[in-house]
């Protein structure tokens, strides 16, 4: 089985990579699909895939939220239903041992944590030592890439104009420097992380 997933700041190209991966490697790319179904039955899917997580995985999405302060609460509970979400899908999906390319993985749930939180003193061997954990409770073999899309900031500003998405735009005027930081403490936590079958590129 296959796993590939994409992290970066949004309109850096997530899911243009996914397609291209999608349909060279022939991967399914169910989890990009479901963000573009209505608000209701996103709504639906997501309560379903959420009853798939174990005990296990919840402490890690809590053990995960540990290591951060957020901002407010709402973007606390926000990024742990997308953990919630994202982790149900995947155990789903192993079970069918179905290879897959998600625009919106793990790296990219930390990614949320560390730009919608106070800047703190960071655990990386915390985090990292957690996310190993979660990976050896695989039940299966599997090929995990992690892709950073860290694009150019002035393409994103470009892209987030033409794509009239205000607030990403206004965060990122607001925050270029948080958001760079970021990418450099994903960075930090991946050299950590010594496991087999997980390896990390960038593009």
């Amino acid at each position: 089985m296959k796993l590939v997933e994409l992290y970066g700041y949004s309109c850096s190209g997530k899911s243009y990579k996914a397609n291209e991966i999608k349909n060279k490697e022939n991967l399914d790319i169910q989890y990009s699909n479901i963000s573009k179904k209505n608000r209701f039955l996103r709504l639906l899917i997501k309560i379903y895939y959420i009853f798939f997580i174990k005990f296990d995985d919840f402490n890690f999405i809590v053990n995960i939220h540990k290591e951060f302060k957020f901002i407010n609460l709402k973007y606390k509970f926000k990024n742990f239903i997308s953990f919630m979400y994202l982790v149900g899908f995947m155990r789903n999906k192993i079970k069918s041992n179905k290879s897959l390319v998600i625009d919106h993985g793990i790296f990219q749930c930390l990614f949320s944590c560390f730009i919608f939180s106070f800047k703190k003193q960071i655990n990386y061997e915390n985090i990292s030592n957690n996310l190993i954990d979660f990976f050896s409770r695989f039940p299966i073999n599997f090929d995990y890439q992690i892709i950073c899309m860290q694009t150019n900031v002035e393409t994103i500003r470009s892209r987030l104009k033409e794509n009239k998405k205000n607030f990403q735009l206004s965060f990122l005027e607001n925050n270029e420097d948080k958001i760079k930081e970021t990418y450099v403490n994903l960075k930090k936590i991946s050299k950590l992380i010594k496991f087999k079958n997980i390896n990390f590129k960038d593009i």
